[in-house]
């Protein structure tokens, strides 16, 4: 295989909270001249699918003799949490080349729904209990599309007038909101990695260093305690190589993955297909780091010869 390919197994699209249609990842990601791409939304399956649909259509052409176009990986990133300490860890967990119509990762998704419907019934129960009111159509608007929920609710704030900005209004809602409340919409991290192996799928941890609570990088200690409780569960890889991290944290991030034998991994975590320039940069530095991943490998792909 090519020791300078480009890849970024970290995207996500409308099915999830991203924006923009798969014909524009496409375009994207060969303009950036990417090799390969995993689309990985939120608990949800629709870009999956459509990955999958791709993957079957590459074959159709090399079989027929015809140079394939780029690498679409069905993947899927699951909402999670692990013990530690006695206390949840929220993490997210990638499973990639996922079969999206097996039955039991269909089962896990619909009731990764039903949980983010109930926790969007709870952050609106928070919003009243601390003085604002949305009108029935906007509860209806957030109930339907919102993905997350916080920022949706934040800008329906501001159009309803009890903010002049998003972020005054987001920092007045949510500063005062226990995340902790939210542990209910999660599943635990077994069941992610189980669920994933038996439909043929790799697990990684995504942004191994980040708190998924406030967003803030934690010590890489932690992160060993983190990957020797998710190794003992069968995990398989991590996200070393991450957009936001310093390239040290990133260089340190693949060495503790390699010692322990885990397919390492890069990421974007793109979203938006107005910032395409986003897409590919897997490393805060600006560069792509698909060169130094085993992701393919693991996944019994070759797509060098």
């Amino acid at each position: 295989m090519d020791g300078r390919l480009r890849a970024d197994f970290h995207t996500h699209t409308g099915f999830s909270d991203g924006r923009g249609s798969m014909g524009q990842l496409v375009e994207a990601a060969r303009e950036r001249r990417l090799d390969a791409i995993a689309i990985t939304d939120h608990d949800v399956l629709g870009g999956a699918r459509w990955a999958y649909g791709w993957a079957r259509h590459q074959d159709r052409l090399a079989a027929a003799g015809e140079a394939p176009g780029i690498t679409i990986i069905a993947g899927v990133e699951i909402s999670s949490f692990i013990t530690r300490r006695g206390k949840p860890d929220i993490i997210h967990m990638q499973l990639l080349g996922v079969d999206p119509f097996d039955s039991g990762l269909v089962a896990l998704c619909e009731d990764l729904r039903r949980r983010r419907i109930e926790q969007l019934h709870h952050r609106l129960e928070h919003v009243r209990s601390i003085g604002f009111e949305l009108d029935p159509e906007a509860t209806a608007r957030i109930l339907e599309k919102a993905f997350w929920g916080k920022q949706e609710i934040a800008r329906e704030l501001v159009l309803k007038g009890d903010f002049e900005g998003v972020d005054a209004a987001y920092h007045a809602i949510w500063d005062c909101y226990d995340p902790s409340d939210d542990i209910d919409a999660y599943v635990p991290a077994h069941l992610a990695i189980e669920t994933g192996h038996a439909c043929g799928a790799i697990s990684l941890i995504a942004h191994p260093l980040r708190d998924e609570t406030t967003r803030r990088l934690i010590p890489l200690d932690d992160v060993e305690e983190r990957l020797d409780l998710l190794q003992d569960m069968g995990l398989d890889g991590a996200e070393c190589f991450y957009s936001a991290f310093l390239i040290s944290d990133c260089l340190a991030l693949e060495g503790i993955a390699r010692t322990r034998g885990l397919v390492v991994s890069c990421g974007s975590d793109h979203h938006d297909y107005a910032r395409r320039n986003r897409l590919s940069i897997t490393c805060s530095d600006g560069l792509n780091y698909g060169h130094r991943t085993n992701v393919l490998e693991a996944l019994g792909i070759n797509i060098r010869g």
